[in-house]
């Protein structure tokens, strides 16, 4: 009875601290939703990080710039260097009270984060980059809407990690860590499967010493090898080289499992035998037989999943000009501005070379006289 009372004290003094958690962060968004009207961010939405260069653009600090020490995420602010100045009071180590200026929390919707190129205040906009490790996936990353510049994550916002030497002996040495030793789907082929994709592939596929290069070639997703990848299975994207095999390319239509009752009651005959020779029954026994149930059996394939997930690179100004018209103008005033502006283009460039033609012929006049 005591080590139940022990258990079941532990699970009840957790949900109170739940409970507790939980209604402080109702009573935070009320109080901000109340006093300054603000709604609190979900976490991709945010754009300010510790370590950034912001500027307050409302409040009495109207047009200062200082950095942002701390950000509180629940609370919708951040502290910033030099900003809000506040009188605190402490105590020294010789207990005497000591008045100083300190910064006090700024809401978040009065900064902006500013351009490293012009250092002006300026909104934020997203774009897809090529990581440095894998040049085949890509991250997000902020963009300045003026100048177009990136405005790339401080260190103060990277999470600091203590990381230890390697030792020389116990630990593997990093430049063998980082080689690539697996050798990709090939290895799930049975020892007979190998032997009729190299038999099969041999007049498809003309290539010199062709036994040792197949592995590489179904791991980089070759058009000629797919019809071999597809006698596998359970294979996701994961297992090929980034970059070269779309999600839920391999992938089976969602099958549902039967319950152990459907099951009996589909196997079973009259005369007392079971059923083995339809082919849903012969679907439903490999998966029970399977010890892992495949995630491509139990969640239906998204046939609008978008892939690969790169957005195109739109020039911020570009962008910001045809939102701008799209605002103040009609449909049809803005496909004559934009009509204006290439024919006013090609005006330029004939114009330029008219002139360029006549200073040519006044040249050679005057060398001629």
């Amino acid at each position: 009875m005591h080590t139940r009372w022990k258990s079941t004290r532990k699970l009840f003094l957790r949900s109170i601290q739940l409970e507790i958690a939980r209604k402080k962060r109702r009573r935070v968004s009320a109080r901000l939703a109340l006093k300054n009207r603000v709604k609190p961010l979900k976490d991709h939405e945010w754009q300010i990080v510790r370590g950034d260069m912001v500027e307050v653009v409302r409040g009495r600090d109207e047009g200062r710039q200082g950095k942002v020490i701390r950000v509180w995420r629940r609370g919708m602010a951040a502290v910033v260097d030099g900003c809000n100045l506040r009188i605190s009071k402490t105590k020294n180590d010789a207990g005497e009270t000591v008045t100083e200026f300190r910064p006090s929390r700024i809401l978040i919707r009065n900064l902006a984060l500013i351009d490293p190129d012009t250092n002006l205040p300026t909104k934020l906009d997203y774009k897809f980059q090529q990581t440095a490790i894998d040049t085949e996936r890509y991250q997000r990353v902020r963009q300045s809407v003026i100048g177009g510049e990136l405005i790339h994550t401080p260190k103060e916002a990277k999470p600091q990690r203590k990381t230890r030497e390697p030792h020389p002996t116990k630990d593997t040495p990093p430049k063998l860590a980082n080689i690539r030793t697996w050798v990709g789907p090939w290895e799930f082929f049975t020892d007979e499967q190998k032997e009729f994709i190299h038999e099969d592939s041999q007049s498809k596929i003309d290539l010199p010493n062709l036994k040792s290069k197949l592995p590489e070639l179904i791991y980089n997703n070759v058009d000629e090898v797919r019809e071999y990848i597809r006698m596998l299975p359970y294979c996701p994207h994961t297992f090929f080289k980034p970059g070269t095999c779309p999600p839920f390319m391999y992938q089976k239509p969602w099958i549902k499992k039967w319950s152990n009752r459907k099951m009996k009651r589909e196997q079973k005959l009259p005369d007392g035998k079971r059923v083995l020779f339809r082919d849903d029954i012969k679907e439903q026994i490999d998966i029970y037989k399977r010890g892992t149930y495949p995630i491509y059996l139990s969640t239906p394939i998204d046939s609008n999943h978008h892939w690969p997930r790169v957005k195109p690179e739109i020039d911020p100004k570009f962008k910001q000009f045809h939102s701008y018209l799209r605002e103040h103008c009609e449909e049809d005033e803005v496909m004559r501005i934009l009509n204006e502006e290439a024919t006013h283009d090609l005006y330029d460039a004939e114009e330029s070379e008219k002139e360029e033609a006549n200073e040519d012929e006044i040249q050679k006049q005057a060398k001629a006289y």
